[in-house]
């Protein structure tokens, strides 16, 4: 994790009394969701991992966020992802950020949490039992092969044809 969502407890409480009285988004209503660091989700930062963006709060929530949101998904914090989604050096360390240190794999602290996998946090928090569901993104491999590490199911968007 490389950041909690200050309003988790405040919007869970919420999801749960819509859910008490009757009321039930969709079958996301109270799913526990937690994002990689290069998704605008307010009101966390959305630093890439960088200590340059450390500060850098987006004006709102990425498409994907609100329409979770609207479906009752509990968004509770962001993951480490290796800085810049690994495209600050071909020599980087994977699973590394300035903002959010190294990522670890949960089964093996000495074991990579994935190759050139930049959500590399997203799989290892999942793992660990720190949320049911993780959303990341993927270029080459970002989702899939923390996936195949960790013993989870990844699942990538079919480019449309």
């Amino acid at each position: 994790m490389i950041e909690l969502n200050p309003q988790a407890e405040a919007d869970a409480r919420t999801l749960d009394a819509e859910r008490s009285a009757g009321h039930v988004r969709g079958p996301l209503h109270g799913i526990p969701v937690l994002l990689k660091d290069n998704i605008d989700a307010l009101p966390m930062v959305n630093s890439a991992g960088s200590l340059a963006l450390a500060e850098f709060r987006p004006g709102h929530d990425a498409f994907l966020v609100q329409c979770r949101r609207a479906a009752g998904v509990l968004i509770l914090g962001k993951t480490n992802l290796s800085e810049w989604a690994n495209f600050r050096s071909t020599q980087s360390s994977s699973g590394w950020s300035g903002r959010g240190g190294l990522t670890r794999n949960p089964y093996a602290l000495d074991r990579n949490p994935c190759g050139s996998s930049s959500s590399a946090g997203t799989g290892a928090a999942i793992a660990a039992s720190l949320a049911i569901v993780g959303i990341g993104s993927e270029t080459d491999g970002s989702t899939t092969c923390p996936a195949s590490v960790n013993g989870l199911v990844g699942i990538r968007a079919a480019n449309k044809s």
